[in-house]
């Protein structure tokens, strides 16, 4: 700080930039990371999701040889009602996951159409719901309890594209 012409103290035009500037530069720094953290935070809930499904699809299979794997998720969530222990309303998964969608992923699971269903896709999908620090990764499993990821994005001309499903994660 420093005396003025007419006697006032206070800033000058100059130093309130240069503070500016510098609040400026830790903000570009900082809000990138944490939206990246908030992508990987993402990411890993979708994945633990996914195994808690594929743990019910086990349970599921063996209190119902006869059926084999749940064809949808909401054969493992509660019914409508709240009844349970049924093979279309198993109770083995929490009723948010059972609606199918779950911390800004769209979770599906799609039965072989055989009867007993002897496989299934499951799949996560980023649900688009936040347009800041979206995960552009789509995760996929299927009886055999492999989670793959395959990234998604747009390209110049507004198109997905799938890049190859990997077992190490997205954009590795």
């Amino acid at each position: 700080m420093f005396r003025t012409r007419s006697g006032e103290s206070g800033f000058s035009v100059v130093e309130l930039l240069v503070v500016v500037a510098i609040i400026l530069t830790i903000v570009a720094i900082a809000v990138p990371r944490m939206l990246q953290g908030r992508v990987k935070a993402t990411e890993a809930a979708a994945i633990s999701s996914m195994k808690a499904i594929q743990n019910a699809q086990q349970l599921y299979s063996q209190i119902y040889p006869d059926r084999g794997y749940a064809p949808t998720l909401a054969y493992l969530g509660i019914s409508s009602s709240g009844a349970c222990d049924s093979p279309t309303s198993a109770c083995l998964i929490d009723p948010v996951l059972a609606s199918g969608i779950k911390g800004g992923y769209i979770f599906e699971i799609k039965g072989d159409g055989n009867t007993p269903v002897a496989g299934y896709t499951l799949t996560a999908t980023p649900d688009g719901s936040h347009s800041l620090g979206s995960s552009q990764c789509v995760f996929e499993s299927d009886q055999a309890g492999v989670i793959k990821s395959r990234s998604v994005g747009p390209q110049s001309s507004g198109t997905l594209v799938s890049v190859a499903i990997s077992q190490t994660g997205c954009g590795k």
